[in-house]
């Protein structure tokens, strides 16, 4: 299976803007979570980890080669622990079949979110 991999942006993607070389630009606007998803002509519609692919952008136009890791070495630190698995799973003929592990796969903005929730209010 051919695989993308996305980037999870902390923020709405319409307010991003791209380099040249199609990364973010706007170092605000950190990566949250590298996911991969099956590649077609487009990226598939749902991550290995089962989240949507929409307002995620391509981490990487290059394919991925046996031995090489699926993720841009960039962003190595932030790759989704569930996609790796699946990815694993994948290269060893064992596909992942089990549900995603939403608590692994939580993003800094449902953390955020969930923070403010708590938060005593004035």
């Amino acid at each position: 299976m051919d695989l993308i991999a996305l980037l999870e942006l902390d923020g709405p993607a319409n307010v991003r803007l791209l380099t040249a070389e199609g990364l973010p630009a706007t170092p605000s606007a950190p990566v949250v979570r590298v996911h991969a998803a099956a590649r077609t002509p487009v990226a598939a519609e749902s991550t290995l980890c089962g989240l949507s692919t929409r307002g995620m952008q391509p981490g990487s136009q290059h394919p991925v080669t046996s031995g090489d890791p699926w993720w841009p070495p960039r962003w190595h630190r932030h790759t989704c622990p569930i996609c790796d698995t699946a990815v694993t799973g994948l290269a060893d003929g064992n596909p992942h079949t089990g549900s995603p592990d939403l608590d692994t796969a939580s993003t800094t903005a449902d953390t955020r979110d969930d923070d403010a929730a708590r938060a005593p209010s004035a």
